[in-house]
Order: structure tokens, then C-alpha cells, then sequence
């Protein structure tokens, strides 16, 4: 199971990226950050991307919310980009494959790069904001 996290949670894009995470097996919402003030702060993530329920209140606090990326089966820690700090883990945490068309950001959500079976994507699955 992988844990996402998703900021920009309550707009347009990131409601989507909750319903596709939401109708995705073996991926799992676990932290939904909108901005500073948002009156959608405490709200359910899914609730407010139309999928029901899922206990995953939207937060304001992006540097709490990446403290918390670790694998909770591997006691690991990671840094925002996924790569590994410590723990038990062997390697970086996957990606999705993910690219800039235009002013759009287009992430492919039905594959998942492994940093230790091909870095060049790995390390390409980003982009600048």
C-alpha cells in the first residue's frame, strides 16, 4: 500500500488527485494540505472530492505534515522528495511519473517509479512549481 499525500487538497486538481487515489488499489490518502487561513482547514478530504468519508482532515501546516512521510512498516524517515533518511527501509519512496504540460501538471497515477530499478525516471518524476 502506497501513502500519499496531496497540497493543494481542496482545489480543483487536488480533489481529483483524491478521487483517482481514492479509485486506485494499493494507494492510500494519508495527508491533504491546503493553504495557510483555508476555511476548508479540518475538513475531510473526501468529503470535500465527492468520494465519501476517508478520516483525512485537510491540514494548513505543510512542514508538519512532511515530517510525518515515514513508512510506519519500515520505521523510516523520509524528505519530501521521497528519498530515504533512516530507518529499516532499503530504498527511496516510489513516484508516479509526473510532468509539466503548459501550466497544467499531469501526474500518471496507474504507474510507479522505483528509484532502485530505474533512477533516470525516478529522479525525473518531478517538477518546478
Amino acid at each position: 500500500m502506497s501513502r500519499i499525500a496531496i497540497v493543494g487538497a481542496a482545489g480543483r486538481m487536488g480533489r481529483t488527485l483524491i478521487q483517482a487515489v481514492h479509485e486506485t488499489p494499493g494507494l492510500h490518502l494519508t495527508v491533504a494540505v491546503e493553504r495557510l487561513g483555508s476555511s476548508l482547514v479540518g475538513s475531510d478530504a473526501g468529503e470535500l472530492a465527492g468520494v465519501g468519508r476517508l478520516n483525512v482532515p485537510v491540514e494548513d501546516d505543510l512542514a508538519a505534515a512532511v515530517s510525518r512521510f515515514e513508512c510506519s512498516r519500515h520505521d523510516s524517515k523520509y524528505e519530501p522528495d521521497g528519498t530515504y533518511t533512516s530507518g529499516r527501509a532499503t530504498r527511496n519512496m516510489d513516484r508516479f511519473p509526473v510532468r509539466r504540460n503548459g501550466d497544467t501538471i499531469v501526474v500518471n497515477v496507474a504507474t510507479l517509479i522505483q528509484s532502485d530499478t530505474n533512477k533516470a525516471q525516478w529522479d525525473a518524476a518531478a517538477v518546478t512549481l
